[in-house]
């Protein structure tokens, strides 16, 4: 009997070392679709600058994090953490000076943003 405590014993320990902690929970990439290049209106506060034909490129840095690129405008390039909120939207993870949205609810997939407390306001449409 003391064999057989001793056994149980041991593959109740080898069932525990032999438990799986590796996380392979999949990331979903929230900024594939999101990449590209956006045309629509920039409008600066200062100086006044306002432009209905405005470029603004969208880059990958990572699975939740993106690089917004304004072509000429006052605006430097930024980066921004995101998060998907529901089906149909990635935003800010957390807006403070820079605000961001994504709408994917129709195509083309259209961005709307204000950055450094409105100084400017950007909205257009993917390419």
């Amino acid at each position: 009997m003391k064999n057989f405590n001793k056994l149980l014993a041991l593959v109740f320990v080898i069932s525990i070392l032999n438990t799986s902690c590796n996380n392979n929970d999949v990331i979903p990439d929230l900024t594939d679709g999101i990449s590209g290049t956006y045309i629509g209106s920039i409008n600066v506060v200062s100086p006044s600058y306002q432009n209905a034909s405005y470029v603004v490129t969208v880059s990958k840095v990572s699975s939740t994090r993106v690089r917004i690129t304004p072509q000429g405008s006052e605006a430097s390039t930024w980066e921004q953490d995101v998060m998907k909120p529901s089906s149909t939207s990635v935003t800010c993870v957390v807006c403070t000076t820079n605000q961001l949205t994504f709408d994917m609810s129709h195509s083309p997939i259209t961005i709307a943003y204000n950055y450094n407390n409105s100084a400017e306001q950007f909205s257009g449409s993917k390419q």
